[in-house]
């Protein structure tokens, strides 16, 4: 298994994070940090200041170095701006499976980013990780998502009841989405 530290896509370059990216990704999670509160309630609880910010930039360094997940971040070709993030978690090599989760800064919404960076994302898992599985949990109210996972070729295998919690401790459904290795 010899996983990539950095893909393209037509318009995205997704790389691992590295030590160095502190001010840029504090940017990216303060700029989007109400949008992440309901889906990203452990990357928002992790990064509420710099210095728990940087903690946590190492702890996904660390995760990667033990095979444990892959966090990419996501900078946009033309700008070199910081725009999104890409992670491979919940990783059961017994399966061996994985999930898929992202967010991408609200300024990019809608563009089709996203989608070139899972399609990408895909074939990491499937060539780099040998995968037989990976799939994509969303919120029934997060469209965007739901379209992104269709886009790429998941197909939707159920609705889990409350199997999320969001920052205000509240637990809601997802949406499941799977993929499997063709």
């Amino acid at each position: 298994m010899n996983t990539p530290k950095q893909f393209n896509t037509p318009r995205t370059l997704v790389r691992a994070f590295e030590e160095n990216d502190l001010e840029d990704y504090w940017r990216l999670i303060e700029a989007n940090r109400p949008r992440l509160e309901k889906d990203f309630p452990i990357t928002v609880k992790n990064t509420l200041n710099k210095s728990a910010t940087q903690n946590w930039i190492l702890q996904k360094i660390f995760a990667w170095q033990q095979k444990e997940s892959f966090s990419f971040l996501i900078l946009e070709k033309t700008s070199a701006r910081l725009v999104g993030q890409l992670t491979i978690k919940t990783i059961d090599w017994r399966i061996p499976k994985a999930e898929l989760a992202y967010f991408i800064d609200a300024d990019w919404t809608g563009q089709g980013l996203m989608t070139e960076v899972v399609r990408q994302g895909v074939k990491v898992c499937f060539e780099h990780l040998s995968l037989s599985k990976v799939y994509i949990r969303a919120a029934p109210d997060n469209i965007g998502s739901q379209k992104i996972a269709e886009k790429c070729g998941f197909k939707m295998e159920g609705l889990l009841k409350k199997d999320h919690r969001q920052s205000d401790g509240t637990l809601t459904d997802v949406i499941y989405y799977g993929l499997l290795a063709e």
